[in-house]
């Protein structure tokens, strides 16, 4: 609704500013109809991003600040255009403190909004070890190529977080396609003689937590071999 008005307000504007035949004041309406198309823009975008990312199953609960009170603003300033379109030089509120900028800021709360849903539903796909138990691994020779080669899929994986994605289907493909040379890689740790016990106690210590009954005297023994007992915690 304040989307479409913001939009109507800034063609009718656009159309009387055709018609006037005033040079300076054309150039006031000119201003205001850039003011209100860029406002206009702004929020189509982020209506956009906001459509894009539930699209693809990314949570997120928007409500603009003061949302009512805008589109009450923009529907008076609509009528004053209906009116007499001279008025807008003289509306009653603060065009750019009171609306304009009041729109600029929702976008800007939207964005962040938008963003920190993306960091949780990328959170919540990915798996990735801890940067202590990849240092301790990277400290025995035979571990380190692997060690690197998941520590820099790591590292792809917490950029991809960092920004707001112009189509989030690709990025979540892309992330599928990370996770899966992640898995990839510690899986091929096994081959450089690390028993498969050991690497389900790694995984699932680097992920939400390994329960004592992995700490089996194998993967202890292992362990302790390396001096690596240090690097875990045992959490409730």
């Amino acid at each position: 609704m304040l989307l479409d008005q913001a939009k109507d307000i800034s063609a009718k504007i656009g159309d009387y500013t055709r018609l006037k035949s005033n040079v300076s004041a054309t150039k006031e309406f000119e201003t205001r109809a850039s003011q209100f198309a860029g406002a206009a823009d702004k929020l189509q975008r982020a209506c956009r991003s906001i459509k894009r990312l539930q699209d693809t199953g990314v949570t997120l609960d928007f409500v603009p600040k003061d949302g009512a009170a805008l589109a009450d603003k923009a529907a008076k300033l609509g009528s004053i255009l209906k009116e007499d379109p001279a008025k807008l030089n003289d509306p009653p509120f603060n065009l750019k403190y009171d609306f304009i900028d009041r729109l600029n800021s929702i976008c800007s709360a939207a964005d962040e909004v938008m963003l920190g849903a993306w960091k949780a539903h990328i959170g919540a796909r990915s798996e990735t070890a801890s940067s202590e138990v990849l240092t301790a691994l990277g400290a025995v020779p035979q571990y380190r190529p692997v060690v690197a080669q998941i520590m820099s899929l790591k590292s792809q994986i917490a950029t991809l977080a960092t920004i707001l994605p112009q189509d989030p289907a690709a990025a979540l493909s892309q992330l599928n396609t990370l996770m899966d040379s992640y898995r990839t890689a510690w899986g091929g740790m096994t081959a450089d003689g690390i028993p498969p016990a050991v690497i389900g106690f790694l995984r699932a210590a680097a992920g939400s937590g390994a329960a004592l009954n992995q700490l089996t005297d194998e993967v202890r023994s292992w362990l302790e071999g390396r001096n690596l007992l240090h690097v875990f915690r045992i959490k409730i």
